[in-house]
């Protein structure tokens, strides 16, 4: 857990960019797939990205894999 923390606060301080940090916690957690969905109000297993459209605020995706970075 310090090792996520660790990764957290580098991303909130602006010393690390958080697709960086991701893979860092991937690395950290290599089986983990990650999710976002409850964030944004979405079914929780989830991955939500921004979407570039200026008609829809995110696109839905399924989770990010480790493997997959």
């Amino acid at each position: 857990m310090v090792g996520v923390v660790s990764v957290f606060r580098a991303v909130l301080d602006g010393r690390e960019d958080a697709e960086s940090g991701t893979r860092r916690l991937a690395q950290l957690y290599p089986d983990v797939p990650f999710s976002n969905g409850f964030l944004h109000g979405a079914a929780g297993f989830l991955s939500v990205a921004p979407d570039d459209r200026p008609d829809r605020q995110h696109k839905f995706r399924e989770p990010i894999r480790p493997h997959m970075l």
